[in-house]
């Protein structure tokens, strides 16, 4: 209203003649102004919606700077809020249901493994360690079961408190630490090798020559723009690269063993890369051949230059571990990395708003725009329409084309113009469809996506502040001995020595904080050593939706799961018929 208030009105020729109404083309009714603001309000058509308008009179900018401000800058990010307030309260009600349920699962089992054993109050420990030799989870959550039991219970019977916090370390969604079995070597220089490998001065040595790697790559890349040639001295240098990392892979695959190697998901990513970086080097190598005996540089539709841009391809890929180098960006990598187990409700919501939109669309407005094969020429279009800026193949003709279709209108850069395509060819009530997407795309799902990011990230930020604060604390080394033999540690040089006086086992509080510390293990002996807190932050546990919602979670009570129990019906037919036969053999006993 305030727009066509201050917009449009009586337009005053210069001779003084009768007035005709004007209406500015940006605002010329109710309805289009309401359409133009709301296009606004996701800046696509900023600043051309009011650039006539600003020409005439630059105080027009007070509008664009109080609409903007107010509604984009304001209103949308509290609409942000108030959707993400309200879908983390489902979720946490979600997640709540769901510790309930665990939590009276575990206080059900107990029932039923008291009762096998004519008790009420006690599980005896031979019934608990056949329990956890038979129950069907994780390899390392059932070993962390084990410890747990061994460590704080002694391997003796347990009551229900005790039966209840035992099993609560299955809410760990990962292990506090892993194991990684080194293959014994026998002579004191693979040792010393083998030590080096694995240590975490090998891996800033691998850094430091991804590093320059990369510098070498934009010498290379200009040298080849500048000139078709290159240096003899760029080629041996990157075939010195190639060889090193060929031999980084080699070397990890015999330290760590290659069961062990293979194991582990960057592992076999590197080598993956590598091996792929050898080929297109060996075809490199073979075009220059070619080349330089006069045969043809190309070679099944590839020449040298597509070679030369797949081997960069393959580089800066690797040279993605970088980002490990500073603690804030493997902060954001690890926060990465667990985006897809916590925005899995967010994307299955989304994906499937995708399908039934894409589905929609084809049945709306398939073959509703033709392609004009006479519109090569833009010269007589109007500059920024649909035809003007050769959208032809955005359309609805096919599920891929919705597919794409939907993400450019979600993205919110010129989806005016598609929006103004269909309701030129069709009417306004395009505008239902278009709008209703932008509305549960951008607007709702995407602000969940990103209250998520930061929930994410905040909660990451949180662990790491702890094991910053842990960092001053003295290092406590994990030695794991079977036998009295020697130990074997590793020193400061990274070279093993011997340690004849320790062979218990100990653990240190600290490196309860990460999932996977930095192992050495030369058999029998295992060496658990995290050597700096804020270079291996990105080693800290997994977040999942239950550690972001831990601290508004409430345990349940042992009244409320009483009354739960005393409400499942099979489970006290269960109980019923099993207390009635011990009854019996006790009768028959007697």
């Amino acid at each position: 209203m305030v727009a066509l208030c201050v917009f449009s009105g009586k337009h005053h020729t210069d001779s003084g003649a009768a007035n005709s109404t004007d209406s500015s083309s940006s605002f010329p009714d109710f309805y289009r102004t309401m359409i133009n603001l709301l296009v606004l309000t996701t800046t696509a058509n900023h600043p051309d919606v009011l650039v006539d308008m600003y020409n005439k009179n630059r105080a027009t900018a007070i509008f664009s700077i109080v609409f903007l401000g107010l509604g984009l800058y304001v209103l949308m990010n509290i609409l942000t809020a108030i959707i993400y307030s309200e879908f983390r309260g489902y979720m946490l009600s979600s997640v709540q249901a769901r510790l309930t349920r665990r939590r009276l699962a575990t206080r059900a089992a107990f029932e039923v493994l008291a009762l096998l054993d004519h008790r009420s109050d006690l599980v005896r420990s031979d019934r608990l360690i056949q329990l956890l030799d038979s129950i069907n989870i994780s390899s390392w959550k059932k070993e962390a079961l084990r410890e747990a039991y061994v460590s704080n219970f002694g391997e003796s019977d347990l009551n229900v408190t005790q039966f209840m916090q035992l099993f609560r370390t299955l809410d760990l969604s990962s292990p506090r630490f892993t194991r990684d079995r080194l293959p014994p070597v026998s002579s004191r220089f693979a040792q010393c090798l083998q030590a080096w490998l694995v240590s975490y001065s090998f891996y800033k040595l691998s850094i430091a020559v991804s590093f320059l790697n990369i510098v070498n790559l934009a010498i290379d890349i200009s040298s080849r723009l500048k000139s078709p040639g290159i240096s003899v001295q760029l080629r041996i240098t990157n075939w010195c690269f190639v060889v090193f990392y060929l031999l980084e892979q080699g070397g990890l695959m015999w330290a760590y063993g290659v069961k062990p190697f293979f194991s582990k998901l960057s592992n076999v990513f590197n080598l993956i890369v590598v091996s792929f970086l050898l080929i297109a080097k060996l075809i490199e190598l073979a075009f220059l051949i070619y080349a330089n005996g006069k045969f043809p540089t190309h070679l099944v539709d590839f020449s040298l230059w597509d070679i030369v841009n797949l081997t960069n391809i393959l580089l800066l890929i690797r040279a993605v571990r970088l980002v490990n180098m500073f603690v804030w960006t493997s902060l954001v990598t690890s926060v990465l990395k667990d985006l897809p187990r916590n925005l899995a409700p967010v994307l299955g919501i989304l994906l499937s708003v995708y399908y039934v939109y894409a589905l929609l669309g084809m049945s709306l407005f398939h073959g509703v725009i033709v392609y004009n094969a006479n519109s090569s020429s833009t010269e007589n279009l109007q500059c920024g329409s649909y035809q003007q800026l050769q959208y032809w193949s955005i359309n609805f003709d096919d599920f891929a084309a919705s597919i794409v279709l939907l993400w450019d209108l979600m993205v919110v850069n010129n989806w005016h113009v598609i929006v103004t395509a269909y309701q030129q060819t069709l009417n306004n009530w395009v505008h239902l469809y278009m709008i209703s997407w932008w509305l549960i795309a951008p607007v709702g799902l995407l602000s969940l996506v990103t209250a998520f990011v930061i929930e994410s990230f905040l909660h990451r930020r949180d662990l790491y502040s702890k094991a910053i604060a842990l960092a001053s604390h003295p290092k406590e080394v994990v030695l794991v001995s079977s036998n009295p033999t020697p130990d074997l540690t590793v020193g400061p040089s990274n070279c093993l020595s011997v340690n004849p006086s320790r062979t218990a086992r100990s653990y240190s509080h600290h490196t309860e904080m990460f999932s996977e510390p930095i192992v050495y293990e030369t058999t029998p002996v295992t060496l658990f050593q995290p050597e700096r807190y804020e270079e291996a932050v990105f080693t800290i546990s997994t977040s999942s939706l239950d550690e972001l919602f831990r601290a508004a979670l409430q345990e349940p009570s042992e009244d409320e799961l009483l009354v739960q129990l005393n409400q499942h019906k099979q489970l006290q037919r269960q109980l019923c018929a099993a207390q009635f036969a011990n009854t019996v053999n006790q009768e028959s006993t007697d």
